[in-house]
């Protein structure tokens, strides 16, 4: 999933900098597999074997998913679910402006 497409619950402070900081690990793991491209990290079939890119993006999904008041786990069906809610009410409140 793309995050950046949808709304974001409020957060609070540390919730924003935890996900920044995830961020950031998911940039220096990116890192320290170059000069490998993004298509060589992140092919389905070989993604588990790059252990510090995989470990960072399940530190992200947590934060993530603890931000929308998930358990870690969530099924893909439920966090769709749950975008598209979020996306219709910030649709809904927009057209009442």
């Amino acid at each position: 999933l793309v995050w950046n497409t949808f709304p974001i619950p409020k957060m609070t402070e540390e919730q924003r900098l935890a996900v920044i900081n995830a961020g950031k690990e998911i940039l220096l793991a990116r890192k320290f597999y170059e000069p490998l491209t993004l298509a060589d990290l992140y092919d389905p079939q070989k993604f588990e074997q790059f252990s510090l890119l995989s470990t960072a993006h399940s530190k992200l999904d947590k934060v993530i998913n603890a931000s929308f008041g998930f358990e870690d786990t969530a099924s893909e069906g439920e966090v769709s679910a749950r975008l598209v809610e979020l996306y219709s009410q910030k649709i809904s409140a927009m057209t009442k402006s």
